[in-house]
C-alpha cells in the first residue's frame, strides 16, 4: 500500500486514541519514524503533559542498541536508567532482553550470540523479535498497553521445557522450526472449498456464517455467531449432526448469536444453518452454491488438557496456539496470536489461513 506524503486528521485521532488495527498501525509506525513533520503534529496535538511525557518517550530520546544491552545486564549509565523508568518502550526491550538472557544461561544446545549490528526502532529483525516472543510470551504486548506481564518464566530454557509434557513440547518446537502450524487431520472433514458466496444477484447482501465455520471446538455448548440482515426481523439456528438429524434449534431471536442451551455431540462432523425471517418470506444460509458450515466438539480430555496448559503456560501464546491448531481449533488458536508479538505473528498467521483452505 502506498502511503501518503503526510497522515491525515483522522489517522492522526484514531493513532492517539489506539484506534488503529494491526496492519494500520504497522504502515503509519513505519512512517511516523521516518516523517519529522508528522511526528511534530501528533506531539503538538497531546497538549497534556502526560499525552507529551508519552510522545517524547515514543518517538525520540529512545537508547541505542548497545545502551539496551547494558541496562539489561545491570551495568547501564544512570542517566540510561533514569530514561527507562519514564519510556515503556525501552524499558520493555530491557526486560524482554533480561528475560531472554536468562532463559538462555546453561543451554549449551542452545547457544545464541547476542546481535551485534546496532538496533533499529520500528524494525527489530524477525530472528530477535521471534526469539524474544517465545520466550517472554508477549510481554512487549501487554506493557505497551498499560497490562500486567506474565508470571515469571523458569529460570533456564531447560526449566521451561521440562514443565511442557512431551508431546506438546513436540508440537511447540516443530513450530518454531517451521514457523508453521500443524494441520490437524480432522479439518478434512471440517473444511470445504468455498464457491460463490451467499451475495445474491448485483451484490445483494444476505447472511455469512462467521464461527464456527471449518473449525473445531473445545466447549460442547459453543456460541455460533453470524452476520446479521437488515430486513430480517427474527432469526432461527438449527444444528444436525452427521446423518442430518436435527441435535438442536433455538427460538425465534433478534440477536446474531446463540448458544445451546443442551451439549451438543462430541466428536461429529456437526452442520448449521441460519433461517431469517422477512416481510418477504425467509432467507437461509448457507445456501448453494456457499459450502456448508461444519464444526466438531473436542473430547472432554482435550479442552481439559489445554485448560491445564493455559494455567500452567499463560505466558507463552505460541505454546497455545501450536496445540490448539494441532487439534484442529482454528478460532481459538487464532485469539491465541492474536497476544504474539504482531511482527512474530505475521507467519502463524499465514500458516492459519492455509489452514482455513482446503488441500
Amino acid at each position: 500500500m502506498t502511503q501518503p506524503a503526510h497522515l491525515s486528521d483522522e489517522q492522526m485521532t484514531r493513532y492517539r486514541n489506539r484506534e488503529m488495527t494491526g496492519v494500520e498501525l504497522l504502515d503509519l509506525d513505519s512512517h511516523l519514524s521516518t516523517c519529522a513533520d508528522c511526528r511534530e503534529r501528533l506531539y503538538k496535538a497531546g497538549r497534556s503533559s502526560a499525552g507529551m511525557k508519552e510522545l517524547r518517550s515514543e518517538f525520540s530520546e529512545h537508547l541505542q542498541y548497545a545502551d539496551i544491552v547494558a541496562c539489561s545486564e545491570g551495568s547501564g549509565k544512570p542517566l540510561h536508567v533514569a530514561h527507562i523508568r519514564e519510556c515503556a518502550g525501552c524499558r520493555a526491550e530491557v526486560q524482554d532482553l533480561s528475560r531472554f538472557r536468562t532463559e538462555l544461561a546453561d543451554t549449551p544446545r542452545r547457544p545464541v550470540a547476542m546481535p551485534k549490528k546496532p538496533w533499529v526502532r520500528y524494525r527489530i529483525p524477525l530472528g530477535i523479535a521471534a526469539a524474544v516472543v517465545v520466550v517472554a510470551g508477549g510481554v512487549t504486548f501487554a506493557l505497551r498497553r498499560g497490562g500486567t506481564p506474565p508470571a515469571p518464566a523458569p529460570a533456564t530454557v531447560e526449566q521451561a521445557e521440562a514443565s511442557i509434557p512431551a508431546p506438546d513440547r513436540e508440537i511447540f518446537e516443530r513450530a518454531i522450526a517451521s514457523g508453521r502450524l500443524d494441520r490437524a487431520p480432522i479439518l478434512e472433514g471440517l473444511v470445504s472449498r468455498r464457491g460463490t458466496l451467499l451475495g445474491g444477484p448485483e451484490g445483494k447482501r444476505t447472511i455469512e456464517l462467521l464461527t464456527p465455520v471449518g473449525t473445531a471446538v473445545l466447549g460442547d455448548r459453543p456460541f455460533l455467531r453470524w452476520s446479521g440482515l437488515e430486513t430480517a426481523s427474527s432469526y432461527v439456528v438449527a444444528v444436525f449432526d452427521e446423518k442430518f438429524q436435527k441435535v438442536a434449534e433455538s427460538p425465534a431471536i433478534e440477536g446474531t448469536d446463540w448458544q445451546p442451551a443442551e451439549p451438543l455431540p462430541v466428536g461429529q462432523v456437526l452442520r448449521w444453518q441460519v433461517t431469517a425471517k422477512t416481510k418477504t418470506g425467509t432467507v437461509r444460509a448457507p445456501a448453494p452454491p456457499a459450502p456448508e458450515a461444519r464444526f466438531r466438539v473436542l473430547p472432554p480430555e482435550v479442552a481439559r488438557h489445554i485448560d491445564a496448559i493455559r494455567r500452567e503456560h499463560p505466558g507463552n501464546p505460541l505454546l497455545l496456539a501450536a496445540l490448539l491448531a494441532h487439534e484442529g481449533a482454528l478460532d481459538d488458536a487464532q485469539g491465541m496470536l492474536d497476544r504474539v508479538n504482531r511482527v512474530t505473528a505475521q507467519t502463524y498467521y499465514e500458516s492459519l489461513r492455509k489452514l482455513r483452505t482446503p488441500e
